[in-house]
């Protein structure tokens, strides 16, 4: 109905959870001090690591839902030209 009554696609939290991340966090200079404080704390390496391993997951688990992480496509107003993710999944 808010929508014009035009259908959209819905996607699990999981997905937009990636997708927002991806949005955010996807092109940021991994050599500038990105995490403020925690960075110290934990070590920036380790953080971006955690974070490449949480985005793998969840395109590890899309692809085994059945949903193609190229088919999700970017957030409303992001304005970058969106990724294209592989579908390949690691053995």
């Amino acid at each position: 109905m808010g929508l014009g009554g035009a259908l959209e696609r819905w996607w699990p939290s999981y997905v937009l959870q990636w997708r927002q991340s991806e949005a955010f966090h996807g092109k940021a200079d991994r050599t500038r001090n990105h995490w403020g404080w925690c960075a110290t704390e934990v070590g920036q390496d380790a953080i971006w690591a955690d974070f490449d391993a949480s985005q793998s997951a969840a395109i590890a688990q899309m692809l085994a839902d059945g949903i193609d992480p190229n088919d999700v496509g970017p957030p409303p107003g992001f304005k970058v030209k969106w990724p294209r993710f592989s579908t390949e999944i690691a053995a």
